[in-house]
């Protein structure tokens, strides 16, 4: 994987104007190729294809021309549309198994005016073609990569934010009590939580960079993604869980935990895939 740029502007920056380019050769050291020589000697003929264009989730939506994860077709892989919580806050994407983008879609002949926010969703709406639309290796939606670090580790806080006894309000329905509440965890256990991390720092290995300072309002502050990855791997399952009360709760977090787990490996088996999909 090879670093492109790094952009920094206080506006949106216009991309294309940066990535074109670079596309453009990129195409020509697929079609045309490249000849090494040494001494006047061909030591080797080659051609550079891009396999994959990626970046963090918002900034492949700006090089697709994507309005991002917020909007109600915030996925760019497919048509699943988005719903707000029951309080208004919040994109969630509960429908599954929606047909995937095609590739036209992401290459619209014209470019489409961003839609007004009183407007009805619409599924197409990337509103550009990309610069890579010319690309030999292009060849739809699995063309631009996931960041799956980033997005791992947004559940974990969302995971936090659901148990924290400061947050949980935010996301706990109107009509829901504490009691009723699937993932209630009172002050004091919370606390308890806090110190099994805080005990647990005496064995971890130097090596290890990160945080992992006991969970709560201040320290999550400096919590990085490494941090809330550990947090979601490795505290959930064996700190949290079994504070939870609601058996349904905490089948329902473990599986989550797994199915990160197993997005977060090298490679991923057939059987595993069934596994997150189950």
């Amino acid at each position: 994987m090879f670093q492109i740029a790094m952009l920094h502007s206080n506006n949106n920056p216009d991309l294309d104007s940066f990535l074109r380019p670079i596309a453009d050769e990129l195409n020509k050291l697929s079609t045309n190729g490249m000849v090494v020589m040494k001494n006047g000697e061909e030591i080797s003929r080659a051609c550079v294809v891009p396999l994959m264009v990626t970046g963090d989730i918002p900034a492949v939506a700006k090089i697709i021309h994507h309005p991002g994860h917020n909007s109600f077709y915030g996925c760019r892989f497919c048509y699943t549309c988005g719903e707000h919580a029951e309080n208004g806050y919040g994109m969630y994407f509960p429908k599954r198994g929606c047909p995937l983008r095609p590739k036209e879609t992401l290459v619209p002949e014209s470019s489409k005016p961003k839609p007004a926010k009183a407007s009805p969703p619409e599924p197409d709406n990337i509103t550009k073609a990309n610069a890579f639309k010319n690309s030999p290796s292009f060849g739809g939606v699995e063309f631009f990569g996931l960041d799956e670090m980033h997005m791992v580790s947004n559940v974990a806080k969302l995971v936090y934010q659901l148990l924290a006894p400061t947050s949980r309000k935010s996301h706990r329905p109107d009509h829901c009590t504490d009691k009723k509440y699937p993932f209630f965890v009172d002050n004091a256990s919370f606390n308890l939580i806090q110190q099994g991390m805080n005990k647990s720092r005496a064995n971890i290995p130097l090596a290890f960079s990160g945080c992992f300072k006991g969970i709560n309002q201040n320290s999550t502050m400096f919590y990085r993604s490494v941090d809330w990855l550990g947090f979601l791997l490795y505290i959930v399952p064996t700190l949290v869980i079994p504070i939870l009360v609601d058996k349904s709760a905490q089948s329902a977090l473990l599986a989550l935990v797994r199915a990160c787990a197993v997005t977060l490996q090298w490679s991923v088996t057939e059987t595993e895939t069934c596994r997150i999909e189950a």
